[in-house]
């Protein structure tokens, strides 16, 4: 259900979380509660009520993250393309993988976290929508910084053609019986799924005063063979 590949070593991933830190007045607060925060244009957030919020974002903030944070794209990007068997690009018409910043506290130890399948592209404007395999999308997660009793994901064996074909009482029943599968995250190691199965971030475990959980995140679909990254 995920596959993993090495992109940085603990050292790099140290590096940019304290370059990240750096930029916290770039940060966007996500909550007026808890302390979570995001780095980038985020469709899922940004384009949920109107696409427009998420390219007025992108516009102000994609620049800064192409800049700053231009190496961490490329190794990402030859990974990427090695994995696929096939080019990917980081071109202008999306924003590009942004980041997740959450800090310590104990809400983030419960499961708020929504349960999904990600469907955020269909949420933004694409040209020539005709030439993109909708059906087979990527999404990804880059650990950059965990709790010290780990961070992950949960998923569900329950992918998105068949749940929607469901009536909703199949689907509560579907979701009832199905027990989630938890997958461990490793710094530096991308996490890859198709994002068309449900899934949701796993809560924290015992987490002190000073965790952190920093992951780079994005999604690609392909056209004309090849990959358009993007957040």
């Amino acid at each position: 259900m995920i596959e993993t590949e090495t992109v940085l070593s603990p050292k790099d991933c140290l590096q940019i979380r304290n370059e990240l830190c750096h930029q916290k007045e770039l940060w966007k607060k996500r909550s007026d509660q808890f302390p979570f925060y995001t780095l980038g244009a985020a469709s899922y957030l940004d384009a949920r009520k109107e696409a427009q919020t998420y390219y007025r974002r992108s516009a102000l903030e994609s620049p800064l993250l192409r800049q700053n944070f231009g190496d961490l794209y490329e190794k990402l990007q030859i990974v990427l393309n090695r994995y696929l068997g096939a080019p990917t690009t980081l071109d202008h018409e999306q924003a590009p993988p942004g980041f997740h910043l959450y800090f310590s506290h104990p809400v983030f130890e419960t499961p708020i976290a929504d349960v999904h399948f990600d469907r955020q592209h269909h949420w933004l404007s694409w040209e020539h929508p005709d030439e993109i395999e909708w059906s087979n999308p990527i999404s990804f997660t880059l650990p950059l910084a965990l709790p010290e009793h780990g961070g992950g994901i949960h998923l569900w064996e329950l992918e998105y053609d068949a749940f929607v074909s469901l009536d909703l009482p199949e689907q509560k029943k579907a979701f009832t019986e199905t027990a989630p599968t938890y997958h461990g995250y490793q710094l530096g190691q991308l996490a890859i799924h198709s994002g068309h199965r449900l899934h949701q971030i796993a809560p924290g475990l015992r987490l002190g005063p000073n965790d952190e959980r920093i992951t780079l995140q994005g999604h690609a679909l392909q056209r004309r063979g090849t990959w358009q990254l993007y957040w």
